[in-house]
């Protein structure tokens, strides 16, 4: 590998280090703020995600094409044995800690995720009460028969 794409490889690293650390920082942010339902805030992180992301993205296809270049497939396998091979250290712990901060990005995005569904469903059962549609409710009778019950309670009247 020439000096000149050592050193792109060592620039891409330190970014990627860095694009992921700021993603899962955000990511946090964000499940602090879906808690709290500041959907406000939420929309200024979920835009500065897309940008992150798409940092991400344009190195893996970076990558990919290196790989490609060396003959080699582009997997996550074989560009870990490319950096162990290039014998520096620095490099190696560096990319373990940028899959280690996605993989945690991974696990909170995937909470978010749930949060903003639960949050969602919160309020479509707000809004069919202030609607007035309740859902039917099933009891059992005495003699061990389901009974359905369907009720109408209108919250407001415009």
């Amino acid at each position: 590998m020439s000096t000149h794409s050592f050193t792109h490889v060592k620039k891409m690293i330190e970014q990627d280090l860095a694009i992921s650390r700021q993603l899962l920082s955000l990511l946090e942010q964000e499940k602090l703020t879906t808690q709290k339902r500041d959907f406000d805030q939420l929309k200024t992180i979920v835009e500065e995600k897309v940008h992150l992301l798409d940092n991400l993205e344009s190195h893996a296809k970076t990558r990919s094409d290196w790989l490609s270049s060396l003959n080699q497939a582009a997997t996550e396998e074989n560009w870990s044995h490319f950096i162990n091979n290039l014998g520096i250290p620095v490099l190696k712990e560096q990319w373990q800690e940028v899959t280690g901060n996605l993989n945690r990005c991974q696990q909170v995005n995937e909470i978010n995720g749930k949060l903003l569904v639960r949050n969602r469903q919160i309020y479509s059962q707000l809004l069919q009460l202030l609607r007035g549609n309740i859902e039917p409710t099933s009891l059992y009778t005495a003699g061990g028969n389901k009974h359905t019950t369907t009720t109408s309670k209108t919250v407001i009247r415009a």
